[in-house]
C-alpha cells in the first residue's frame, strides 16, 4: 500500500503546540469557578465598550463617531470627553473631538489634569470649539473653573499658526495656578495629499515645545513626561494618522527603524474609527518616508526609495479622486 504524498502545506494550525484531549477535558472538568471567572474577566478586557458615548450623547459632535470607554479623570470616574489616550515610548498623546459649546469647560479640566502644555489642532482656529481666543489679549472662561487667555500669535512657515496662551485654574493652589500653553494650529486636510513638510513642521514645533516644558521642569530633555493633546473635529482621521506619523518618525530618530502595522495596530485598539480608510495608512508611510530623507536614513536618490515614493503618491491621488465622488465624510 502506497504512503500518503507529504503535505506541502498544512498551514499555520499544525504550528501551534497543542495539548491531547483527554488532557484538555481533565483540565477543564477540574477547574474552580473562580478561575473560569478569571478567564472571562481577561476576554472581557479586549471588548471595546461604548457605554459611556452613548450615556454622554449631548457631549458628542456626532452620533454616528463612538469613542470608547476610557476613564479619564480619577478622581471623577463620570467624567466625560470624547478623548482617548495613547501612551508609548515614543510619546504620550490624547486625541479628541474639538469641543462644543457645552464641552469647552471639560476639554480645558481634560488639559489641566493631563498637564497638557501642547496641543496640535489640525483644523482652522475658528473650528477648534471656542476653548481659546485666536486674538492677542482676548480671554475665554469657565465661569470659576478656568481661564484661557491668548498671550502672542506667531505666522509660522507651511500654514501653521502657534498660538501662546496661558491657562489659568481657579481652584488650584495660587503658586501653581497658571500654565503656559501653546497651541499649533493648522489647517489639514482630511481627504487630499497631506503635505509631508507641513506634517513634519508641525511635529518639529511639538517636538521644540516639549522639549522647552522638560528643561524647564528638570533642567534635562530626558525622560519626558509631557502629553500633548491631538485635536480636530471628530478627532480620528487626520488626528489618529498624524499621532501615529510621529510616533513612526521617532521610532525612526532612535532606533532607525519604524513599525507601521503594529502601530496603527495599537490605535486601533485606542481609538474607534482608526484607519477606516487606506488614504490615512498610506499619508503616514507617505510622510514617514519623507521625514526618512530629513534624516538621512535613505538616500534620496536611491531608485527603490523613488519607486516606492511615486506608488505611495499614486495610491493617494487615487483615493482622493474616489473621496471626491462624494464618499468622503469630511468631519474627521
Amino acid at each position: 500500500m502506497a504512503s500518503a504524498p507529504p503535505v506541502q502545506d498544512a498551514g499555520y494550525q499544525t504550528m501551534i503546540e497543542a495539548e491531547p484531549i483527554d488532557e484538555f477535558v481533565h483540565e477543564q472538568t477540574t477547574r474552580n469557578r473562580e478561575t473560569y471567572q478569571q478567564d472571562v474577566d481577561e476576554l472581557n478586557l479586549e471588548d471595546k465598550k461604548i457605554e459611556r458615548f452613548i450615556r454622554n450623547g449631548e457631549k458628542n459632535r456626532f452620533t454616528n463617531v463612538a469613542c470608547f470607554d476610557e476613564i479619564l479623570d480619577r478622581d471623577n470616574e463620570e467624567f466625560y470627553v470624547h478623548a482617548n489616550t495613547f501612551s508609548t515610548p515614543y510619546g504620550n498623546f490624547i486625541i479628541s473631538q474639538a469641543p462644543k459649546e457645552n464641552t469647552c469647560g471639560d476639554h480645558l479640566h481634560l488639559m489641566w489634569i493631563y498637564n497638557v502644555r501642547t496641543v496640535v489642532c489640525l483644523v482652522s482656529p475658528e473650528e477648534a470649539g471656542g476653548y481659546f481666543v485666536p486674538k492677542e489679549g482676548e480671554s475665554f472662561t469657565v465661569f470659576q473653573k478656568y481661564t484661557m487667555k491668548t498671550t502672542a500669535i506667531f505666522d509660522e512657515k507651511q500654514g501653521i499658526t502657534v498660538y501662546q496662551c496661558e491657562m489659568k485654574s481657579w481652584k488650584a493652589p495660587k503658586a501653581q495656578s497658571r500654565r503656559t500653553v501653546y497651541i499649533i494650529c493648522c489647517d489639514t486636510a482630511v481627504a487630499a495629499v497631506r503635505s509631508p513638510r507641513q506634517q513634519t513642521a508641525i511635529m518639529e514645533y511639538m517636538w521644540a515645545f516639549e522639549e522647552t516644558e522638560d528643561i524647564e521642569k528638570n533642567g534635562t530633555t530626558s525622560d519626558a513626561t509631557t502629553t500633548v493633546l491631538v485635536h480636530g473635529l471628530a478627532g480620528t482621521r487626520r488626528c489618529t494618522s498624524f499621532v501615529v506619523t510621529t510616533i513612526m518618525c521617532r521610532q525612526i530618530l532612535e532606533t532607525g527603524q519604524f513599525s507601521a502595522m503594529e502601530t496603527w495596530q495599537e490605535m486601533r485598539k485606542r481609538r474607534a474609527h482608526s484607519c477606516t480608510r487606506k488614504h490615512d495608512f498610506y499619508s503616514s508611510l507617505y510622510t514617514v518616508f519623507a521625514f526618512a530623507i530629513q534624516c538621512c536614513t535613505v538616500s534620496e536618490s536611491d531608485p527603490n526609495y523613488m519607486k516606492t515614493m511615486q506608488i505611495m503618491k499614486e495610491l493617494l491621488e487615487k483615493r482622493q479622486n474616489r473621496d471626491k465622488d462624494g464618499t468622503e465624510d469630511k468631519s474627521s
